[in-house]
Parts: C-alpha cells; sequence; structure tokens
C-alpha cells in the first residue's frame, strides 16, 4: 500500500505530466502565433487547465472538499498563487464566474474577456474587460507546489517538476490595469 507522500507524489506527476506540462506545449505554440497552426489559437483550452488549477491548489492546501463552496475556494487559492497581485477581489470574482464558469458550463466567457500573447503578466483589467495571457499563466502556476511544504512530507527526488529552474509568479507585482506596459 502506497504511503501518503507517495500518493501525494503520484498527484503532482499526474497533475504536472498530464495538466500543466501540455498547457505549457500548447502555451508555446499559442505564444508563436504560427500561420496555419491550428494549436497556435489554443489559448481557452491553456485557459481551462490553468482556471482549474485555482480550486484545486486551495482544497489541497486547506484539507477540506469545496463542495457548494466553490467560488470561495477558486478566490482563496488565486490568491495564495497570487498572493500580491493587483487584481481586485471583484476581478477576481468576475473571473470564477464570468471566465471559469462560463467555460466550464457553456465553453465559453460570459463577460468581456480577451487573451493577449503579448501581455507582460497573466491578468489584466483593460477599459472594463479582463485580459489574459494563458501560457503566461501556466508559467506561473509551474513554479508553485500542489501542496504547501509540510514538515512530515519528504519529497521524492525523482518527482518531476515542469520548470525545475521556475521559482513560479515572482511578477505578480505588475498584475494591474495598464499590465501591457510592465516590463
Amino acid at each position: 500500500m502506497p504511503t501518503v507522500c507517495e500518493k501525494i507524489n503520484a498527484l503532482e506527476s499526474q497533475v504536472l505530466t498530464r495538466q500543466l506540462r501540455i498547457a505549457h506545449a500548447l502555451g508555446e505554440h499559442f505564444r508563436a502565433d504560427r500561420p496555419g497552426d491550428a494549436l497556435s489559437e489554443s489559448g481557452f483550452v491553456i485557459l481551462n487547465v490553468g482556471l482549474a488549477y485555482f480550486e484545486m491548489i486551495e482544497q489541497f492546501a486547506s484539507g477540506e472538499a469545496s463542495n457548494g463552496r466553490s467560488a470561495d475556494f477558486f478566490k482563496r487559492g488565486f490568491n495564495r498563487v497570487y498572493p500580491a497581485s493587483g487584481v481586485s477581489a471583484a476581478d477576481v470574482n468576475r473571473i470564477w464566474k464570468f471566465i471559469r464558469n462560463g467555460m466550464y458550463h457553456v465553453a465559453m466567457p460570459t463577460d468581456r474577456c480577451g487573451l493577449s500573447r503579448h501581455l507582460g503578466c497573466a491578468f489584466a483589467a483593460e477599459n472594463g474587460a479582463l485580459v489574459i495571457n494563458p501560457a503566461q499563466l501556466i508559467d506561473d502556476l509551474a513554479g508553485i507546489p500542489i501542496l504547501p511544504p509540510l514538515h512530515w512530507r519528504k519529497a521524492s527526488p525523482s518527482a518531476p517538476r515542469l520548470f525545475p529552474e521556475s521559482p513560479g509568479p515572482q511578477h505578480v507585482d505588475r498584475v494591474a490595469d495598464g499590465a501591457r506596459d510592465a516590463k
């Protein structure tokens, strides 16, 4: 029978190899925007993977199921990944309600949302619309552990890491109105 640590490492491996790594590969196509490359239009597929992460990370970090509390868990997870974010609480709610839920329930955002290949951060609000760089979102998520380090947990040295050199979202202070001009 696998130990708790082995189960955690297996879960991390599954999320990294079957979700984030694939979303990252799609993100490279999205960024490249090559004519005739159908995968360069994968922004909303990438976004689906990325937006699922926030509720999941909060469930694992809190040790609770989100049953009936999806909005709260999404917002808490978003703030866990982007603790110093300039994204307002109202915009985080819009991301959950209209982008995440719109895509899950009707296969498209139900509010003004634009995707950008050139936005220097994952999220921005511009002229009342949410602007998202899905490839940057996945890059940010790649550096965040699925579970916070626990004093009793010993990470497997063979546990895969999507980007071993990635420290996670170091640029979250740039997430704000006018973020297109961020360095």
